[in-house]
């Protein structure tokens, strides 16, 4: 529900940000994990 949206939300923040785009280069693989927890919560 909105925890979700918030979560997104957070995503998107961070994609705008050069700080967002570290924090994903140096998350990497965890992406996989995230998604595949997504995916199950669907």
């Amino acid at each position: 529900g909105s925890s979700l949206q918030k979560a997104f939300l957070r995503m998107d923040e961070m994609m705008c940000g050069q700080r967002g785009w570290r924090e994903l280069a140096s998350l990497g693989d965890n992406i996989e994990k995230v998604s595949g927890m997504i995916e199950g919560l669907i």
